[in-house]
């Protein structure tokens, strides 16, 4: 699961390159979220407790769910 995250934030912060510079604080807090979820990741894998992983996978997707619109552009 890592190592597919890891890519997946590889290949997010190409793209995140390609962002207008007007959009820095978009592209600055997506950048930070998905680092806090790859490091999130990283240590639910390094523990061997099922329950302390659970709570791992929990604080992630209560991560994803606090900031979801900076997914969503707003239309002007």
């Amino acid at each position: 699961m890592y190592q597919i995250i890891r890519e997946l934030i590889i290949i997010v912060d190409k793209e995140l390159d390609n962002f207008p510079p007007k959009d820095i604080e978009l592209k600055n807090r997506i950048r930070n979220l998905s680092f806090d979820i790859l490091e999130l990741t990283y240590e639910a894998n390094s523990v061997s407790n099922l329950e302390k992983r659970k709570e791992f996978v929990q604080i992630i997707n209560s991560k994803q769910q606090t900031e979801p619109g900076i997914y969503l552009k707003e239309k002007n």
